[in-house]
């Protein structure tokens, strides 16, 4: 989807993966994107199992880590930034708004830590506006464009659907503010029941296009970057 443009880079020896010496200098900032994970920390993320039969919190911890490990090592990562918001029936701030240069791609992302509530998107949009909004209300030097993309991950049926409903659309009439969103299918999982929470989580997209469902780490991090670069190289 998007055209990956990473820095040189040499790996250390008898390093871990992430443990790479950077080679290359960063471009200048053209545009500023801050891409805002609003990620489910119900109860059910931590019982249900993937595609690869690991739990999805774990999946999620993974694909938060590879995503900014993807960013770190682009040339264009100072046009970046990024937000974590967890929620369950409540939400919290995990990550404020950090350059793509400074998140921290070693320590875990597990949603449901201090989680584990019954499902409210309504409550992880509501701290997402609000991060967004801080973000594009302040002036870039020289005038850089500010967007901003809501990435939206769930795996099951929200209980404050008319809320989230008028939220996102508020959000969506916003030119600047795009929402995607991810529906996490646990393996086993009812059918039904998981059908209608897709069908409903891409009502929330700012279009059809910006709606994908999820099996494995490897696909939630696929959606991450592919929402938050946004068809800009990274």
């Amino acid at each position: 989807m998007t055209n990956l443009k990473f820095k040189n880079m040499t790996q250390q020896p008898n390093s871990p993966d992430r443990g790479y010496r950077i080679g290359s200098i960063a471009t200048p900032r053209v545009f500023h994107q801050l891409g805002i994970l609003v990620l489910d920390g119900s109860g059910s993320m931590k019982e249900g199992i993937s595609a690869r039969k690991i739990h999805l919190n774990q999946e999620v911890s993974s694909a938060v880590k590879d995503t900014f490990t993807l960013f770190k090592l682009s040339s264009n990562r100072n046009n970046f930034s990024f937000a974590i918001v967890n929620y369950d029936n409540k939400a919290r701030i995990e990550l404020d708004i950090t350059p793509a240069t400074k998140v921290d791609d070693m320590r875990a992302y597990d949603p449901t830590v201090g989680m584990g509530g019954t499902t409210s998107i309504a409550e992880g949009l509501k701290l997402a506006k609000q991060i967004a909004e801080k973000h594009l209300s302040t002036q870039e030097d020289g005038g850089i464009p500010k967007t901003a993309v809501i990435v939206i991950l769930s795996d099951g049926l929200d209980m404050t659907e008319q809320e989230t409903l008028t939220i996102a659309n508020t959000l969506k009439s916003n030119d600047r503010i795009t929402i995607t969103a991810c529906f996490f299918e646990t393996l086993g999982g009812d059918r039904d029941g998981m059908n209608e929470a897709a069908s409903f989580l891409k009502k929330l997209c700012s279009s059809d296009q910006h709606f994908n469902i999820v099996f494995d780490a490897e696909k939630v991090k696929n959606f991450f970057v592919a929402s938050v670069s946004s068809k800009k190289k990274i």
